[in-house]
C-alpha cells in the first residue's frame, strides 16, 4: 500500500506513534530509531524497563536539553523545524496551561518501549501522534505536553 505521507520522516513518525494500531496483535512494542544500535535482548529491555518496574511506557531522556523551550531554540537554531509551527505550537499550549520552559527533562525517544494493552499508552499514543502531525515533526516537542494532558 501507498504510505500516508511523501516525507519518510513523517511516514516513521506514524510506525512510532501508532505501533498498536499497526500491529494490533502486539502485547508490547520497541522502537529503536537508526541511531541506536540494540546491544540487549529486547525482551530484556520490557523486562528491566516495563515490567520489573510495573510501568507501561519507558523512553529514553535527551541527552543535554531540559525542557521543550530549549529544544525549540536548538531546532530553530539548527533550521530543523518550520518556525512558525513550533512558535505556535508553544503558544497554544502555553494558553492551555503547560509550562514549555519548566526544566523537566525531555524525550530523546530513540527507544520508546510501551504496553500496547495499557488503554492509557493507546490514548497517549494517537494524542502524540496528532500533535506530531498537527505542528512539528519533532516528537520532542509535543511528547511532555501529551503526557501533561493526560496527567501522567
Amino acid at each position: 500500500e501507498r504510505a500516508p505521507f511523501e516525507e519518510p520522516r513523517r511516514n516513521a513518525r506514524v510506525i512510532k506513534t501508532l505501533g498498536h494500531r499497526l500491529f494490533p496483535a502486539a502485547l508490547y512494542s520497541v522502537w529503536a530509531d537508526s541511531k541506536l544500535t540494540l546491544t540487549l535482548d529486547p525482551l530484556v529491555l520490557l523486562d528491566r524497563l516495563l515490567w520489573r518496574r510495573n510501568a507501561h511506557i519507558a523512553i529514553s531522556s535527551h541527552p543535554v536539553r531540559l525542557s521543550m523551550k530549549e529544544e525549540h531554540d536548538a531546532l530553530i537554531a539548527k533550521k530543523m523545524t518550520d518556525p512558525r509551527a513550533a512558535a505556535e505550537q508553544i503558544e497554544v499550549y502555553a494558553a492551555m496551561g503547560f509550562d514549555a520552559s519548566r526544566k523537566e527533562g525531555i524525550p530523546d525517544s530513540s527507544l520508546l518501549l510501551r504496553d500496547h494493552t495499557s488503554p492509557l499508552v493507546q490514548i497517549f499514543q494517537c494524542a502524540w501522534n496528532n500533535e506530531i502531525d498537527r505542528y512539528t515533526i519533532r516528537d520532542q516537542m509535543s511528547f511532555n505536553f501529551v503526557a501533561h494532558l493526560l496527567e501522567l
